[in-house]
């Protein structure tokens, strides 16, 4: 975790994240429907 603060605390990481951060969004936000639907399908043994 360190050392992701220290990487996003760097201005050109912060302005190239902030540039393309809503791209990032929409795939985080992707995988958790994926994952989640995922989840719903299986089955409890």
């Amino acid at each position: 975790f360190c050392l992701v603060a220290r990487l996003f605390s760097q201005a050109r990481v912060r302005a190239g994240f902030a540039r393309m951060g809503h791209w990032f969004d929409r795939a985080m936000g992707g995988v958790l429907v994926v994952l989640g639907i995922k989840l719903a399908l299986t089955e409890v043994r």
